[in-house]
């Protein structure tokens, strides 16, 4: 079986923190860029604490 992929939210874990806008839309955006990227599709989305707002 294929892993599933994982997003490390900017800021958080080994992620980067050099972001300049820290929105819950621009956190949105760059999962829309990765499932879109990856070329995902019936994408089963589970966010706990922030991550369930975005």
């Amino acid at each position: 079986m294929k892993p599933l992929p994982l997003l490390d939210l900017p800021g958080h874990d080994k992620s980067g923190r050099n972001r300049k806008d820290w929105k819950i839309q621009g956190f949105a955006d760059d999962l829309i860029f990765l499932i879109k990227k990856l070329g995902l599709t019936n994408v089963i989305l589970i966010g706990h604490s922030i991550a369930g707002n975005i």
